[in-house]
């Protein structure tokens, strides 16, 4: 079963397996502001950009990651907020896993 990712006030959280000492794997909580401008949020959650980019969205290297959010790319893109949350979830528990 996957977990939903919720909304609360214009972030966006969902639960990402992986602790803050090495090789941890207990579940913690990613948060994500989808109002905050796309190259802060890539700076702050890599998979944020990682996982754009497999679906053909540059964020990363694009000028305009300065001033849009995560929610005007969704927009844009017309993409579900909850269901590209979900890819970041398991993007960061993947990514994680591999690491330890």
């Amino acid at each position: 079963m996957v977990d939903p990712a919720t909304r609360e006030g214009g972030k966006w959280s969902t639960e990402v397996a992986g602790g803050s000492e090495p090789g941890e794997r207990s579940c913690g909580i990613m948060a994500i502001d989808a109002t905050k401008k796309m190259a802060d949020l890539i700076q702050e959650h890599p998979e944020v950009g990682a996982v754009l980019a497999e679906m053909g969205i540059d964020c990363g290297n694009c000028l305009a990651s300065q001033v849009d959010t995560l929610e005007d790319v969704a927009r844009m893109y017309k993409l579900d907020m909850e269901q590209l949350l979900l890819k970041m979830r398991d993007h960061a528990h993947d990514g994680r896993r591999r690491s330890s």
